[in-house]
């Protein structure tokens, strides 16, 4: 999606580069920097959109790990109350 949006970007200013001389004989820069401006603005719109809906998924996968850490935690802590003193090594108690 943003590739197909700087496209017509980069193809503008390089054609404004190839005919400069063209442009200011006829004294079109005015009509370029519309073109220009009006491709900016079209790829800003698209770039805005992408970030905003990567914000949007980050958020949603952190509350969703956030999430499946707590019910982990929350069914493997019960648990380990019960667990004898010959096991308790493994739970870190060695160091």
């Amino acid at each position: 999606m943003l590739a197909t949006a700087r496209s017509p970007l980069f193809s503008s200013f390089g054609e404004v580069l190839d005919g400069i001389t063209t442009v200011r004989a006829f004294s079109s820069e005015l009509d370029f920097l519309r073109i220009f401006d009006e491709n900016v603005d079209q790829l800003l719109a698209k770039m805005y959109y992408n970030w905003t809906t990567n914000r949007w998924m980050l958020l949603r996968f952190d509350a969703l790990g956030a999430l499946a850490t707590f019910t982990s935690m929350s069914e493997f802590i019960p648990l380990s109350q019960d667990v004898e003193d010959s096991l308790g090594e493994f739970e870190g108690g060695w160091w």
